[in-house]
């Protein structure tokens, strides 16, 4: 079952810490965007020792204090008003359609405060990986899925998910980028409501990011297909524990908004971590739908299988040692009903194995990704 031989193409990926982006797919008006975005960091100066979501006189603190203030909706009469929450280390309100309603700041890795900062929950997340998750296979039929190793309280950050900043003629022309990508621009109200608010960005900066933003012109994705981390490998579930939101992290480029999944609810250790791909997908897709939940349901006869594309693994991390066995594109959660561009393969979803889990990582390390091996399911 573990033998890399039997291993798809696609179970095999090089190890990211952060998005990156290399104009793939991209249209003009969204490079330009990014060159002129690089003008737009957000940097605090706090020092070590500082929590920046305490301290009045942050930069980042203040960032996110203006787009809290944006997102809130003011409510008449006995109604109370709809806050936008700051995202921090003590984590999230878990509430319906999150992903509509709020946007986030963070501070970034340029930033001089330390550890003990409540804004780097986004950075804290991508550290030590392979201390909080592993990635199992349990049979040559399915294919991997993201399993918790330490308890993750609800609404707290699970983990971002990491990869290349893409353009949709990219993710349209190749199905394998399609399957392992998920949406981060497209038509985006809650956004543009932003963009056209703050003092933060110049007139040049508004317009190139209105133009991204308008219905049916741009579709801006993250692409982990072969560059990417552990949180490519997220299996469907009908009654998810995670969801997706959007922070931006440094700065108000494209390439500085992070896709991040909370908690929805406590996650136990060993238990496996679901997102939903949301109502499009599982109506094209998972017509019979296999996740935990709905086998759940079924008589204990039918075949224990999972909602998981075939696999992909591949690991040649370079800062970190992730327990993982073949991926998956992560799809926007039900609850912000799901923004994914394209469709992707179906994963699994059951009880994790725990034999043999570190194994894969170090086998990966040491072997290059097979070119033209035909997936195997």
């Amino acid at each position: 079952m573990n033998d890399i031989s039997k291993w798809p193409p696609t179970a095999f990926f090089e190890y990211v810490a952060q998005n990156f982006e290399e104009g793939r797919g991209l249209t003009t008006t969204a490079k330009k965007s990014i060159v002129e975005g690089r003008r737009s960091k957000i940097c605090c100066s706090c020092g070590p020792g500082v929590d920046c979501s305490t301290n009045e006189r942050c930069e980042c603190r203040r960032m996110a204090a203006e787009l809290m203030a944006t997102y809130t909706i003011k409510r008449r009469g006995r109604k109370r008003d709809q806050k936008c929450q700051a995202l921090t280390d003590q984590g999230l309100k878990v509430k319906p359609d999150l992903y509509y309603k709020e946007f986030y700041f963070n501070c970034g890795s340029e930033c001089t405060c330390g550890p003990a900062c409540g804004m780097k929950a986004l950075l804290k997340s991508d550290k030590r990986q392979s201390e909080r998750f592993f990635v199992q296979r349990r049979n040559l039929t399915i294919g991997f899925s993201v399993f918790a190793k330490q308890p993750i309280e609800e609404g707290t950050v699970v983990a971002c998910l990491n990869g290349e900043v893409c353009g949709e003629r990219l993710v349209n022309r190749d199905e394998t980028v399609a399957e392992y990508s998920m949406t981060l621009i497209q038509n985006d109200d809650i956004l543009r409501k932003f963009v056209s608010k703050t003092g933060r960005l110049t007139e040049k900066q508004k317009e190139l990011f209105m133009k991204i933003m308008k219905k049916g012109t741009e579709c801006i994705s993250v692409n982990t297909a072969s560059k990417g981390n552990v949180m490519r490998f997220l299996s469907h579930c009908c009654r998810p524990n995670s969801m997706v939101l959007r922070s931006f992290q440094g700065g108000l480029s494209i390439t500085d908004i992070r896709l991040f999944f909370i908690a929805t609810r406590r996650i136990e250790a060993g238990e496996e971590v679901t997102i939903d791909y949301g109502a499009a997908y599982k109506k094209e897709r998972l017509a019979n739908c296999l996740c935990a939940f709905c086998l759940s349901k079924k008589p204990r006869t039918a075949p224990r299988q999972s909602n998981q594309p075939a696999a992909q693994v591949a690991v040649e991390e370079q800062e970190e040692e992730v327990d993982h066995q073949e991926p998956q594109n992560p799809g926007n959660n039900a609850e912000s009903r799901s923004t994914r561009k394209r469709s992707r393969r179906p994963m699994r979803s059951s009880p994790p194995i725990q034999n043999g889990e570190n194994r894969l990582v170090k086998v990966c390390r040491n072997n290059k990704r097979p070119r033209d091996t035909p997936d195997q399911n």
